[in-house]
């Protein structure tokens, strides 16, 4: 899947017990109702963020993934994460 959208803001790497890393950015999509979206990059991809700046309008390559996680209280909770792997600049 793919994405239109102009970067918004670039968060530094966050780093995780088992060498884990991980990078956020937000974007503004190029809709009819343009959506603002926290984007994830992981570990050896964290990198491909740094290329670009705030204002750049991009096409990005994405994954959703889909967790299931169990609380404390034994509930069942899901949560999504959008995952980059390609950003590349657009004209």
């Amino acid at each position: 899947m793919e994405l239109i959208a102009v970067i918004k803001r670039i968060y530094p790497i966050q780093y995780f017990k088992n060498n884990f890393q991980k990078r956020e950015f937000i974007v503004l999509t190029e809709e009819r109702f343009p959506q603002k979206l926290i984007i994830e990059v992981h570990n050896l991809r964290t990198d491909i963020v740094d290329p670009f700046k705030v204002g750049d309008r991009v096409r990005i390559g994405i994954n959703i993934i889909g967790c299931e996680y169990i609380d404390r209280n034994n509930t069942v909770k899901y949560f999504n994460n959008i995952v980059a792997w390609k950003i590349v600049h657009m004209t």
